[in-house]
């Protein structure tokens, strides 16, 4: 938990949202890392207050469990909270993304299908822009702030 706080205070604060500009010169530069971003997904969310419920169900997709409510929803890349979008990307079609506890609850994604692949613009992606260039300048601001801790050190080596 220190080393999170001390994340958010000292390196993320630093990191200034961008705006719309750099957000389409980083896309234009980085075009190929967005050219198979899906557009339109069918999902079903299986939500339980339970963990082990949810679990239960989603080893049985066809049964019906008491306790875990299901709902089929077609979501477009552009909605998506970024962590969700790259969590459905990196999850193979027909298969549950790993359950995430929501504080009121436990939900899991049966990806049924990822839509139409291809470019769809910077409008279809913008989320997946704005996600990897705060987190490519992030980086880029801990590495700045280690260098310049380590460039200020005053180290004394003494051998015995």
């Amino acid at each position: 938990m220190k080393k999170a706080h001390f994340f958010k205070s000292q390196i993320a604060a630093s990191v200034t949202p961008p705006n719309e500009s750099e957000l389409e010169a980083y896309y234009n530069t980085h075009r190929d890392k967005f050219s198979s971003a899906p557009t339109q997904m069918s999902l079903v969310a299986y939500g339980s207050s339970s963990e082990a419920k949810l679990k239960e169900a989603m080893a049985n997709p066809s049964a019906s469990i008491e306790g875990v409510q299901t709902k089929s929803m077609l979501a477009n890349s552009n909605e998506l909270p970024p962590e969700l979008l790259t969590l459905i990307n990196n999850t193979a079609e027909n298969s549950f993304t790993t359950p995430i506890n929501t504080g009121r609850g436990y939900i899991s994604y049966l990806v049924k299908s990822k839509g139409t692949q291809g470019q769809g613009g910077f409008q279809a992606v913008k989320q997946q822009v704005t996600m990897m260039w705060i987190q490519e300048h992030r980086s880029q601001a801990g590495q700045d702030f280690f260098n310049k801790l380590k460039s200020n050190a005053n180290i004394r080596v003494i051998r015995l």
